[in-house]
């Protein structure tokens, strides 16, 4: 996914999340959504051409050096550091944090490089079941889609 479409498809999952009232996320709300964000473009620190590896240039490029794009970063084993790493500030940053990561991990886990989840036990990429090309007009449609939920979810519910 490219990072407008990683922005929006999250920024929806997190608004209907916060509409539906699970009891875990109940810390959350609408003004951790700028830290959403910058998890759902964290694991492309990995692709120093992308929106977030440009800014960290002199970081990125090492790290796609030793790990690849959609390696290291894009694995269960970065989820868990990414909580852990922002727990230091506070455990409702982590989490805010750590649900943009995730989602930008199922976000590719849609396109069909997938990712590769289980790094480094395996090389094995998991994709969905519903699989897209990067940039494609199928990508664009599904944000869309999610974004127009959302947007029912907030405004069009029966509450």
């Amino acid at each position: 996914m490219i990072a407008i479409n990683h922005l929006l498809s999250t920024a929806s999952a997190y608004v209907i999340l916060l509409e539906s009232d699970i009891g875990f996320f109940y810390t959350l709300s609408i003004a951790h959504l700028p830290l959403v964000l910058i998890g759902a473009l964290l694991p492309d620190i990995d692709l120093p051409q992308s929106t977030v590896g440009r800014r960290v240039i002199l970081l990125s490029k090492p790290i796609n050096l030793i790990f690849g794009h959609r390696g290291a970063f894009h694995s269960v084993v970065a989820c868990v550091a990414c909580y852990g790493l922002f727990s230091i500030i506070d455990d409702v940053v982590a989490l805010a944090v750590t649900f943009g990561y995730v989602s930008h991990l199922v976000g590719d886990m849609a396109t069909k490089a997938g990712t590769n989840l289980l790094w480094p036990i395996t090389k094995t990429r998991y994709r969905l079941p519903i699989l897209f090309a990067r940039n494609s007009v199928f990508e664009y449609l599904s944000t869309a889609l999610l974004t127009c939920y959302a947007f029912i979810t907030v405004f069009g519910g029966s509450r």
